[in-house]
């Protein structure tokens, strides 16, 4: 459907490009005619005294050259007035050349000395016509299509006139024979211009449409941009991430809502969300799905990650699962005043625990990927930790697992667990130097989106020194 569409445009925008087009050199076509036309009339009229002529035939001449004149002029001012459309102009232009073809050979019966002799009459005016097809040629937009038919109906013209002047059966099948001949020029003109001209259409069509799709995803990663969360600080709780999507705006996700509960203390919750597939089309899925998380939180500001895991694979196997699109996730809320961190993980990769003292723990999978089983089958099994002050997760899609070296091979989670174990930074700085590190060890540009994310709790001294910059400004005052 979309490639119809899409067909469908262009041959629309070029066929009303051709009849602009045809609308204007139509113009010239005939003012050229007019021009040559006078300057013929005139060098007969200059060597007329060298030419034996009746008066019958001189006054068959002007009279002749002055209805051509009178019919020129009114296709021009027929075209120029009521400026029809493609095909009304391309019929004008076939009863334009239906006509010359017609006034050639009843201007040389005329007027040609001897024009007894129809043998002397018909190349003269066929080739008369084949210069005056040239000409159309050189100046109109025609396609092969219209140039057949054109020249169609006249050559049927020939064919007429020749059996009706009773011209001799084998001089009526030669000029026949040669008719093609006198208009293929013509035509390999109308050929070869109609191929430059829709290759030339061709690449300034697709040159604006990608303009045109590059500035809407533009506009479409800035909102999708703004449905992330902001980096914030919640209590002792830093809440940190890095987002590298493969392409301008990806399928990857993050949610972050504050349940209500006592000031500097207040339980926060995260989902993660990675959608099957990449660009426009995933993150169409994930602005669905945000919009879900919220009707979530609204309706429970203190649902839990099991359940909110459960709501959104009975969303995602009702509406996306029937056009191949499912999600992995993690869902985790973590609570201050009971110092416990309780989480689901549905189909995405481990997230990383570090404790205050340096150990690390993989949190796995506890589900299968959302919209994969019916609502009744599907068991979130949350699980609970403790996350003291200190204590570090790092959660992540799995762009950061599925980049592939140098030689081919992913890199894999191990690199990230060692990198966990052995680095330190501050506060809020592991996602930026985890995709850093990233970016090291990748090879080419990135194959899959990528987001990091990091909940981490502050010490009491890191808390405090926090705090107190914040107010020495206020006390400076």
């Amino acid at each position: 459907m979309a490639t119809a569409n899409f067909t469908s445009e262009f041959a629309q925008e070029f066929d009303a490009e051709t009849g602009r087009l045809l609308r204007r050199r139509f113009m010239w076509f005939l003012g050229t005619m007019l021009a040559l036309w006078a300057l013929s009339f005139i060098s007969l009229a200059v060597g007329w005294n060298r030419i034996s002529q009746s008066p019958v035939h001189i006054a068959a001449f002007v009279g002749i050259a002055l209805f051509d004149i009178s019919v020129y002029g009114w296709f021009f001012w027929r075209v120029r007035n009521s400026k029809p459309d493609k095909p009304a102009v391309l019929l004008l232009t076939r009863i334009l050349l239906l006509y010359i073809g017609a006034m050639g050979l009843l201007n040389y019966v005329i007027t040609w000395p001897g024009s007894g002799e129809l043998s002397r009459v018909v190349p003269v005016a066929t080739i008369n016509f084949g210069f005056a097809f040239f000409m159309a040629a050189i100046f109109l937009p025609w396609s092969p299509k219209d140039v057949l038919r054109t020249v169609g109906l006249v050559l049927a013209l020939h064919a007429i006139v020749f059996i009706a002047v009773n011209l001799k059966p084998s001089l009526t099948w030669l000029w026949l024979a040669l008719f093609p001949a006198f208009v293929a020029p013509g035509f390999a003109v109308c050929a070869i211009k109609h191929s430059s001209r829709m290759r030339a259409f061709k690449m300034r069509f697709l040159s604006d449409r990608y303009g045109e799709v590059r500035r809407e995803m533009t506009d479409a990663r800035r909102i999708h941009e703004d449905l992330f969360p902001e980096p914030r600080d919640v209590g002792d709780m830093v809440f940190r991430y890095t987002y590298q999507p493969m392409r301008q705006i990806g399928g990857d996700f993050l949610f972050f809502f504050e349940s209500p509960g006592i000031e500097g203390r207040v339980p926060v919750n995260v989902v993660l969300l990675d959608v099957t597939g990449h660009g426009l089309a995933a993150a169409l899925t994930v602005n669905r799905l945000h919009g879900e998380l919220e009707r979530i939180f609204a309706e429970n500001p203190h649902a839990e990650p099991g359940h909110v895991l459960g709501l959104l694979n009975r969303y995602v196997h009702l509406t996306l699962a029937q056009h191949s699109i499912y999600a992995s996730a993690v869902c985790l809320r973590i609570d201050p005043t009971t110092n416990e961190l309780t989480y689901a993980n549905a189909g995405h990769p481990p997230m990383f625990l570090r404790g205050v003292d340096g150990t690390i723990e993989e949190l796995d999978s506890t589900a299968i990927v959302l919209g994969a089983c019916r609502p009744e089958d599907f068991h979130a099994d949350p699980q609970t930790h403790t996350f003291m002050p200190g204590d570090m997760l790092i959660a992540y899609t799995d762009g950061a697992m599925e980049a592939r070296n140098d030689k081919g091979k992913c890199i894999g989670r191990q690199w990230l667990t060692a990198m966990i174990a052995a680095a330190n930074c501050e506060p809020g700085d592991w996602p930026r130097r985890i995709i850093g590190e990233l970016d090291t060890r990748r090879h080419g540009v990135p194959e899959d989106d990528t987001l990091v994310i990091e909940v981490q709790r502050r010490l009491a001294t890191d808390a405090a020194k926090r705090i107190g910059s914040e107010r020495e400004p206020a006390e400076i005052r």
